[in-house]
């Protein structure tokens, strides 16, 4: 009985490749395998090895992919190994029988070496691309070099299903469901100018009723209900004993100091979280509808702020200290529709007066995407109002991609979209979600501004609206191709007719 270690090296050569004499080499007594063995140092003694070691886990992440912020999922394997209770050379893994990745980088486990007395790094992270893998059913197998040169060895394996990778409505909303904070809001990032760069963030009631509103009418097919749930949640809890609402919240809120201040209660917020999320007590209405009747000028318009000029807090006003912006007067026209529907009749009289005017162009003059989408909402609760067409384009750079998708938006819910819109709709779809919303990221919807005659200057910008703006559109473009009967390879046939 013996056995064999074969190192896959050969010693010498035991006939001459040419030559008179090709035999001589193989009677020279130095090429004889028990002597040429002794040149050789002792073979590892891999099978005496004691190898311990275990795969801790499997899992699908997103990672940044190489030169830029894109992602792209990574399968991602981590577990430790020892050999004798040394580090090993390296561990491989291999999927279904075939090897697809390793490392020689060890890590400190403090666990391995409190349970084994170890102090030797233990921890391996093995990761590659997932697209290198079909969605379905694999086996892992990972493999330990135990001492440089030795054969590896086995230490485990382990089935695992690999999903198929998130479609471009679900990563949409993965990246809503990342961005939204523990409590239920969405932060806002802010510029001192119209490029979005050097960031900052705040905390703001009027993101989140915004949101709540763009994405409440496709809720369950986008699978967002638990988030609005929340979102309105904190909204409601920002209404304040007498029934008024601030930009940044409760003013004895956490966030005080940090995201936002103590600012003066206002109409814009007051009207929209009553109307998104309204507190069960109907009995704070009342005194909110009075306040709001209070700061009604004479022209029929409703003024911002809802408190008088020497109690203000943590406010730049403008040249007009408290100003009666188009963009609140159709927030609080939507709340009388439903509350008081006399005085959303006298608004929108006063709205259709006045929508010309310089003066009431004040937090959306460079800003018109919001304004847009308002549009709509006003005409289905019975304010046809027309606005200037010179007032709806934008001359910010990167803005005129979402002041078209909400007017492709507007086209599709009225009913008046054509093959041809669809399918301009379904490319500027493609267009944003690209390497994974790259163009969202770096240019967000700027859906409003401060008073541009204030002594500082603030652009505000939304992540968040640019998801929930392409998720509207994506749900009320295929929806209504699908209830026309429209195909896509059918442009010619007109879509949305009744």
């Amino acid at each position: 009985v013996g056995a064999f270690w074969y190192l896959g090296v050969a010693d010498a050569h035991v006939v001459a490749a040419r030559g008179p004499d090709r035999m001589r080499p193989a009677w020279d007594i130095n090429n004889a395998p028990f002597i040429a063995e002794l040149k050789h140092p002792p073979a590892p003694m891999d099978l005496l090895t004691r190898m311990r070691g275990y795969l801790d886990e499997i899992r699908v992440i997103e990672a940044s992919a190489a030169g830029g912020q894109a992602t792209e999922r990574q399968v991602e394997i981590v577990g430790w190994a020892l050999a004798d209770a040394m580090t090993p050379v390296d561990v491989n893994a291999m999927v279904d029988g075939q090897g697809i990745a390793g490392t020689n980088a060890f890590f400190d486990r403090p666990d391995v070496s409190q349970a084994l007395g170890s102090t030797n790094a233990a921890g391996w992270r093995i990761s590659f691309p997932a697209s290198k893998l079909a969605p379905g059913d694999h086996v892992v197998s990972i493999l330990v070099h135990p001492w440089q040169g030795g054969e590896p060895r086995l230490i485990m394996e382990r089935k695992f299903t690999l999903a198929p990778p998130p479609t471009t409505e679900q990563r949409a909303v993965q990246a809503l469901a990342e961005r939204q904070q523990a409590p239920g809001y969405w932060l806002t990032d802010f510029t001192s100018g119209t490029a979005f760069e050097q960031t900052r963030q705040e905390l703001n009631t009027y993101l989140n009723a915004v949101m709540v509103d763009v994405l409440s009418p496709m809720a369950n097919e986008a699978g967002v209900p638990d988030m609005l749930m929340r979102a309105r949640r904190y909204l409601t809890d920002q209404i304040e004993p007498g029934g008024l609402v601030r930009y940044h919240g409760r003013p004895d809120a956490p966030t005080i100091g940090t995201l936002g201040c103590a600012i003066t209660p206002d109409a814009d917020d007051t009207a929209l979280v009553w109307r998104v999320a309204p507190s069960t007590d109907r009995m704070l209405l009342a005194p909110a509808l009075a306040t709001l009747a209070q700061y009604r000028r004479a022209d029929g318009l409703y003024r911002t702020w809802l408190a008088p000029t020497e109690r203000y807090q943590c406010l730049d006003p403008g040249r007009d200290p408290n100003p009666a912006d188009l963009g609140i007067q159709m927030h609080v026209f939507m709340l009388l529709a439903k509350e008081d529907p006399p005085a959303a009749k006298a608004l929108c009289e006063a709205m259709t007066r006045k929508a010309a005017d310089g003066d009431v162009w004040v937090y959306y003059a460079d800003a018109p995407p919001l304004l847009i989408l308002r549009l709509a909402d006003l005409r289905k609760a019975g304010c046809p109002l027309q606005l200037p067409s010179s007032r709806l384009r934008t001359t910010v750079p990167g803005q005129e991609i979402w002041v078209r998708a909400i007017e492709l938006l507007q086209l599709t819910e009225d009913g008046a979209a054509t093959a041809d819109t669809h399918h301009e709709a379904t490319e500027l779809l493609d267009k944003i979600a690209a390497d994974d919303f790259s163009l969202l990221r770096s240019t967000p919807p700027l859906f409003y501004h401060n008073d541009l005659t204030a002594s500082v200057r603030r652009f505000y910008w939304s992540q968040e609206l640019g998801y929930a703006l392409w998720l509207r559109l994506d749900f009320e473009n295929r929806s209504r191709q699908t209830k026309a009967g429209c195909r896509s390879d059918s442009l010619q046939q007109r879509c949305g007719e009744k």
